[in-house]
Protein backbone atom coordinates (compact mmCIF):
# COMPACT_ATOMS: atom_id res chain seq x y z
CA UNK A 1 0.00 0.00 0.00
CA UNK A 2 2.74 2.78 0.82
CA UNK A 3 4.84 1.69 -1.85
CA UNK A 4 1.62 2.65 -4.38
CA UNK A 5 0.99 5.50 -2.61
CA UNK A 6 4.37 6.89 -2.42
CA UNK A 7 4.55 6.05 -6.26
CA UNK A 8 1.39 8.73 -7.20
CA UNK A 9 -1.76 6.30 -6.47
CA UNK A 10 -4.63 7.46 -4.94
CA UNK A 11 -4.93 6.15 -1.51
CA UNK A 12 -7.88 4.29 -2.61
CA UNK A 13 -6.59 2.95 -5.40
CA UNK A 14 -3.91 1.76 -3.60
CA UNK A 15 -5.98 -0.08 -1.27
CA UNK A 16 -7.79 -1.83 -3.49
CA UNK A 17 -4.66 -2.84 -6.04
CA UNK A 18 -3.30 -4.19 -2.36
CA UNK A 19 -6.39 -6.13 -1.55
CA UNK A 20 -6.46 -7.97 -5.05
CA UNK A 21 -2.52 -8.47 -5.25
CA UNK A 22 -2.20 -10.12 -1.82
CA UNK A 23 -2.90 -12.27 0.78
CA UNK A 24 -3.11 -12.68 4.35
CA UNK A 25 -1.43 -9.00 3.63
CA UNK A 26 1.89 -10.64 1.79
CA UNK A 27 2.21 -11.55 -1.66
CA UNK A 28 1.24 -15.05 -2.72
CA UNK A 29 3.99 -16.95 -4.48
CA UNK A 30 3.51 -17.96 -7.87
CA UNK A 31 0.78 -15.49 -8.29
CA UNK A 32 0.63 -13.40 -11.71
CA UNK A 33 1.16 -10.13 -10.02
CA UNK A 34 3.55 -10.92 -7.57
CA UNK A 35 7.04 -10.04 -9.25
CA UNK A 36 5.52 -7.25 -10.50
CA UNK A 37 4.36 -6.40 -7.10
CA UNK A 38 7.44 -7.51 -5.70
CA UNK A 39 9.75 -5.50 -8.03
CA UNK A 40 8.24 -2.49 -7.20
CA UNK A 41 8.04 -2.19 -3.80
CA UNK A 42 12.51 -3.19 -3.76
CA UNK A 43 12.58 -0.39 -6.26
CA UNK A 44 14.33 1.96 -3.65
CA UNK A 45 16.57 -0.64 -2.65
CA UNK A 46 17.05 -1.37 -6.21
CA UNK A 47 18.66 2.34 -6.77
CA UNK A 48 20.67 2.43 -4.20
CA UNK A 49 22.14 -1.26 -5.15
CA UNK A 50 22.39 0.23 -8.47
CA UNK A 51 24.45 3.23 -7.25
CA UNK A 52 26.66 1.03 -4.58
CA UNK A 53 27.79 -0.99 -8.01
CA UNK A 54 28.33 1.78 -10.06
CA UNK A 55 30.54 3.65 -7.34
CA UNK A 56 32.48 0.69 -7.72
CA UNK A 57 32.47 0.30 -11.61
CA UNK A 58 30.13 -2.37 -11.76
CA UNK A 59 26.42 -2.44 -12.55
CA UNK A 60 23.34 -3.85 -10.40
CA UNK A 61 20.67 -6.19 -12.04
CA UNK A 62 17.90 -8.01 -10.32
CA UNK A 63 15.15 -10.85 -11.66
CA UNK A 64 12.57 -11.73 -8.70
CA UNK A 65 14.62 -12.82 -5.63
CA UNK A 66 18.15 -13.11 -7.51
CA UNK A 67 20.20 -9.73 -6.86
CA UNK A 68 23.61 -9.64 -9.04
CA UNK A 69 26.74 -6.99 -9.03
CA UNK A 70 28.79 -7.41 -12.02
CA UNK A 71 31.75 -5.62 -13.48
CA UNK A 72 35.13 -5.42 -14.64
CA UNK A 73 36.56 -6.37 -11.14
CA UNK A 74 35.25 -7.92 -8.22
CA UNK A 75 32.68 -7.09 -6.70
CA UNK A 76 33.25 -9.35 -3.72
CA UNK A 77 33.75 -6.90 -1.00
CA UNK A 78 30.76 -4.88 -1.63
CA UNK A 79 29.26 -7.68 0.26
CA UNK A 80 28.73 -6.46 3.35
CA UNK A 81 27.19 -2.83 1.99
CA UNK A 82 24.89 -5.31 0.38
CA UNK A 83 23.76 -6.47 3.32
CA UNK A 84 23.12 -3.42 5.04
CA UNK A 85 21.37 -1.74 2.17
CA UNK A 86 18.94 -4.72 2.16
CA UNK A 87 18.35 -4.88 6.08
CA UNK A 88 17.79 -1.44 5.87
CA UNK A 89 14.39 -2.50 3.74
CA UNK A 90 13.71 -4.64 6.18
CA UNK A 91 14.90 -7.78 4.43
CA UNK A 92 17.54 -10.09 4.95
CA UNK A 93 19.79 -12.21 2.41
CA UNK A 94 21.41 -15.88 2.69
CA UNK A 95 23.54 -16.39 5.11
CA UNK A 96 27.36 -15.12 4.33
CA UNK A 97 28.63 -19.33 3.28
CA UNK A 98 24.98 -20.22 1.95
CA UNK A 99 25.37 -21.92 -1.54
CA UNK A 100 22.94 -19.28 -2.62
CA UNK A 101 25.68 -16.84 -2.73
CA UNK A 102 27.96 -16.57 -5.32
CA UNK A 103 30.95 -14.76 -6.38
CA UNK A 104 31.94 -15.47 -10.13
CA UNK A 105 35.18 -14.21 -11.17
CA UNK A 106 35.81 -12.62 -14.38
CA UNK A 107 38.00 -15.59 -15.87
CA UNK A 108 35.24 -18.09 -15.25
CA UNK A 109 31.84 -18.63 -16.55
CA UNK A 110 29.45 -16.45 -15.04
CA UNK A 111 26.01 -17.49 -14.60
CA UNK A 112 22.90 -15.64 -13.07
CA UNK A 113 19.60 -16.96 -13.37
CA UNK A 114 20.27 -19.16 -15.82
CA UNK A 115 21.94 -16.64 -18.35
CA UNK A 116 25.47 -16.67 -18.50
CA UNK A 117 26.69 -13.07 -18.67
CA UNK A 118 30.37 -13.23 -19.54
CA UNK A 119 30.31 -11.13 -22.69
CA UNK A 120 27.02 -11.35 -23.99
CA UNK A 121 24.36 -13.52 -23.09
CA UNK A 122 24.43 -16.99 -23.96
CA UNK A 123 23.00 -20.36 -23.08
CA UNK A 124 25.59 -21.63 -20.15
CA UNK A 125 28.07 -24.63 -21.04
CA UNK A 126 25.85 -26.95 -18.86
CA UNK A 127 22.94 -26.71 -21.14
CA UNK A 128 25.05 -26.66 -24.49
CA UNK A 129 26.83 -30.33 -23.14
CA UNK A 130 23.11 -31.63 -22.55
CA UNK A 131 22.68 -30.08 -25.80
CA UNK A 132 25.61 -31.85 -27.73
CA UNK A 133 24.75 -35.50 -25.65
CA UNK A 134 21.34 -35.17 -27.25
CA UNK A 135 22.84 -34.77 -30.89
CA UNK A 136 24.95 -37.59 -30.06
CA UNK A 137 22.19 -39.70 -29.24
CA UNK A 138 20.26 -38.61 -32.31
CA UNK A 139 23.00 -39.56 -34.05
CA UNK A 140 23.18 -42.94 -32.61
CA UNK A 141 21.28 -46.12 -33.19
CA UNK A 142 18.93 -48.12 -31.16
CA UNK A 143 16.62 -45.77 -30.16
CA UNK A 144 12.94 -45.91 -30.23
CA UNK A 145 10.43 -44.03 -32.51
CA UNK A 146 9.01 -42.72 -29.10
CA UNK A 147 12.56 -42.06 -27.33
CA UNK A 148 13.95 -40.29 -30.73
CA UNK A 149 10.95 -37.46 -30.24
CA UNK A 150 11.14 -36.99 -26.61
CA UNK A 151 15.12 -35.84 -27.34
CA UNK A 152 14.05 -34.04 -30.11
CA UNK A 153 11.13 -32.01 -28.00
CA UNK A 154 13.89 -31.31 -25.58
CA UNK A 155 16.56 -30.20 -28.27
CA UNK A 156 13.83 -27.61 -29.45
CA UNK A 157 13.21 -26.44 -25.98
CA UNK A 158 16.92 -25.64 -25.79
CA UNK A 159 16.86 -24.34 -29.44
CA UNK A 160 13.80 -22.08 -28.19
CA UNK A 161 15.89 -20.72 -25.14
CA UNK A 162 19.17 -20.19 -26.63
CA UNK A 163 17.38 -18.49 -29.13
CA UNK A 164 15.86 -16.21 -26.53
CA UNK A 165 18.96 -15.39 -25.40
CA UNK A 166 21.81 -15.07 -28.18
CA UNK A 167 20.15 -15.31 -31.87
CA UNK A 168 23.54 -16.72 -33.33
CA UNK A 169 23.22 -19.22 -30.81
CA UNK A 170 19.66 -20.22 -31.79
CA UNK A 171 20.40 -20.07 -35.24
CA UNK A 172 23.65 -22.36 -34.76
CA UNK A 173 21.74 -24.86 -32.86
CA UNK A 174 18.72 -24.96 -35.30
CA UNK A 175 21.43 -25.80 -38.36
CA UNK A 176 23.06 -28.71 -35.75
CA UNK A 177 19.93 -30.32 -35.23
CA UNK A 178 18.97 -29.98 -38.84
CA UNK A 179 22.52 -31.27 -40.16
CA UNK A 180 21.63 -34.68 -37.59
CA UNK A 181 17.87 -34.97 -38.41
CA UNK A 182 18.57 -35.02 -42.49
CA UNK A 183 18.10 -38.49 -44.33
CA UNK A 184 20.87 -40.10 -45.22
CA UNK A 185 21.56 -40.43 -48.84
Amino acid sequence: YKTLVTAGCASDVARIITRLTTFRHALPQGAPTSTMMANLVFLPTAARLNGLARTSGGNYSGFVDDLTLSGKKSMRALEPQVRRIVSQAGLRLHPPNSPKIQHQEAHGEQVTTGVRVNTVRDIPTEKLRAFNADLRDLKGTGLTQEDRQKIVVRVKGLISYGNHLNKNRGRQMRRRLREVCKPSS
